[in-house]
């Protein structure tokens, strides 16, 4: 009895210890979350694990405060997780890898604060922005007259006596300013850290001219840096993405090149982001909802895992709306074609403010592969390239050969013949092709179809449950900057395309055209030589724009797009300058919206002109 009496006075004990342990860690719980919300706007001191890339070495360092926003300035604080004798910790401010030849030592809190005051760095650094169209030409990149806001971008390490590392290093970056939480709202903050000379040295910096370049323009000349291409031509560099709420959500180390074709040689450049296993061992990808549910596979579900990703710059386009390309595609995504999910963003390098950019989705094999699902070996992609025709951009040469051979077909033969007509649909998805053409000629694209011509297929085996995926070729939209009015002159919503396209082989060239060629419009002459085809085109056509390119949808696109942007814009200018003011921007607006309001009016004289509509 009395063993039994024992036995159940120590069971109460356990349950009440069990009680109590479980009460003080929901209270410790509620503390610890309710303490660090606080710390975002008060920066109170509390401690937080913060491993290295990987956390390949056995130590690691911690912080006292996590990367992210911040109202006020605070002491930061970097420790090991263990003590360990003759161990010192060294950090760099500028972006660069820490060493204990070249990097500060740590021996005291750091006051992390606006450096918006200091002196500005590489965004001083002067620049070409000479481009490849008239209205560039002796069009050089004037630094802000002004500091950029700046953030501290700390990057720490751990070396032992023999300056040997013991552990990874450690990337914070800290953006600290009173309207800090309201100065970006709605938008994601990237902060990008490497070292300068990766970016800006005249050997081996992706970023500037170089000293190999020679400003000839005859082929063999030698290109200047930011013109190559290739994986001799990546970097690496330190990728943080801050999320609307200001946590940071990625922290991974990628490999990054210069982006685009005319648009490199602008102040502001499009990157391309690399995740590989190389840079990150543990994060061989970028894991996060980037577009928040922009990106979809072809169930319908989120993708959220990035092989590549571009930073862009808005194209030739940011002189004018610099939502042209994002908020285009965005109109067409229901459309039988592949686009670019996107959103923006504002993008520091080692703490400057570089500008605007929309984060976006890059068109290749790896794309295709999370979309449909499918090995990204069995995909290939063709692009058309002004003067050239067909080019190679991913598959085999087996692959590019059919292409010339489809269209070796179409240029020997009539398609008034319905048999022909049927033929050509066992290798091309017609309503992917007119989808495309449908998008390109209402818009008014005066750099296609001979540039930013993309096509695919897949090359797997069959799947007859995604039409996708059944060896045909199928097209790609992107690059939508020159539309709708910029560029070229052009009389925005009377445009007629078709009359560029729908023009004989042997025909004269029109003064003012520009990628619109024999070689590069042989497929819809052909196509639209078939009474079907021209049935099926018009009548689609007409549908698309009753249903996806209204007035009232274009101008919400318009709206919404500027909207949220609009706060940031005036940062955007005084840092480069391409936009002359905000009352200019907001003209650029109104010529878009104009566009919107009346081009459906003016499309269908064109249709009825060029393509007998009123037979239909």
């Amino acid at each position: 009895m009395e063993k039994l009496k024992a036995l159940i006075c120590k069971s109460n004990i356990i349950m009440i210890s069990l009680c109590v342990f479980v009460f003080a860690f929901f209270v410790r719980f509620i503390f610890v979350n309710t303490q660090q919300e606080t710390n975002k706007e008060t920066a109170y001191y509390y401690e937080v694990l913060s491993p290295g890339v990987g956390d390949l070495r056995e130590q690691a360092l911690h912080f006292s405060h996590l990367a992210g926003l911040y109202a006020y300035p605070f002491y930061l604080e970097i420790t090991l997780e263990r003590e360990r004798e003759a161990t010192n910790i060294f950090f760099t401010l500028d972006g660069s890898n820490p060493t204990p030849e070249s990097s500060y030592l740590f021996t005291s809190p750091l006051l992390i604060t606006d450096r918006t005051p200091e002196l500005n760095v590489l965004s001083a650094i002067p620049g070409y922005r000479i481009g490849c169209f008239l209205v560039y030409y002796l069009d050089y990149f004037i630094p802000p007259e002004g500091p950029v806001f700046k953030a501290t971008v700390i990057r720490a390490q751990a070396f032992d006596q023999y300056h040997q590392a013991v552990t990874d290093i450690v990337t914070m970056s800290y953006f600290v300013s009173d309207d800090i939480f309201t100065r970006y709202t709605g938008l994601p903050i990237i902060s990008l850290a490497t070292d300068a000379s990766n970016f800006f040295d005249d050997e081996i910096g992706i970023y500037v001219r170089g000293h190999n370049d020679t400003g000839g323009h005859e082929p063999d000349d030698p290109e200047p840096n930011w013109r190559q291409r290739g994986r001799e031509w990546e970097r690496p560099i330190h990728f943080e993405m801050f999320e609307v709420d200001g946590d940071r959500v990625v922290a991974m180390d990628m490999g990054v090149r210069i982006h685009g074709g005319g648009t490199r040689r602008l102040a502001q450049k499009s990157l391309r982001l690399y995740a590989r296993s190389y840079y990150d061992p543990l994060q061989p990808t970028l894991r996060h909802d980037v577009f928040n549910g922009a990106a979809v596979d072809v169930f319908g579900e989120p993708i959220v895992e990035f092989n590549r990703l571009l930073l862009r710059n808005f194209g030739n386009e940011g002189t004018a709306t610099m939502i042209r390309d994002a908020g285009l595609q965005y109109l067409s995504r229901y459309l039988n074609v592949d686009f670019q999910a996107s959103r923006p963003a504002v993008v520091f390098l080692n703490g400057e403010f570089w500008g605007m950019y929309y984060i976006m989705e890059r068109l290749d094999a790896r794309y295709l592969a999370s979309h449909y699902h499918v090995s990204r070996h069995d995909v290939a992609i063709l692009s058309k390239s002004p003067g050239i025709g067909a080019v190679l951009d991913e598959g085999s040469e087996a692959d590019l050969e059919d292409f010339r051979m489809l269209e070796y077909f179409l240029y020997n033969n009539s398609f008034y013949d319905n048999d022909m007509y049927l033929h050509v649909q066992r290798y091309i998805d017609i309503d992917s092709f007119i989808d495309h053409y449908i998008i390109q000629i209402y818009l008014g694209n005066m750099d296609w179809p001979g540039n930013n011509m993309r096509v695919w297929r897949y090359n797997g085996v069959s799947d007859t449950d995604i039409p996708a995926l059944d060896g045909r070729w199928r097209w790609m939209l992107f690059d939508l900057c020159s539309t709708t009015g910029f560029s070229f002159g052009f009389n925005y919503y009377e445009d007629n395309l078709i009359r560029l396209i729908y023009l004989p082989d042997d025909r004269e060239r029109i003064p003012g055209e520009t990628y619109a060629l024999p070689n590069s419009t042989l497929m819809f002459r052909r196509l639209i030589e078939n009474e079907d085809f021209r049935i099926k085109f018009v009548n689609r056509f007409k549908d698309v724009m009753d249903t996806y390119f209204t007035a009232d949808l274009f101008l919400d696109m318009v709206d919404s797009f500027s909207e949220e942007i609009r706060h940031v814009v005036p940062e955007q200018i005084e840092r480069y300058g391409r936009i002359e003011s905000m009352e200019a921007w907001e003209e650029e607006l109104d010529i878009l919206r104009a566009f919107g309001i009346y081009r459906r009016e003016y499309m269908l004289k064109i249709l009825e002109q060029n393509l007998e509509l009123n037979n239909q």
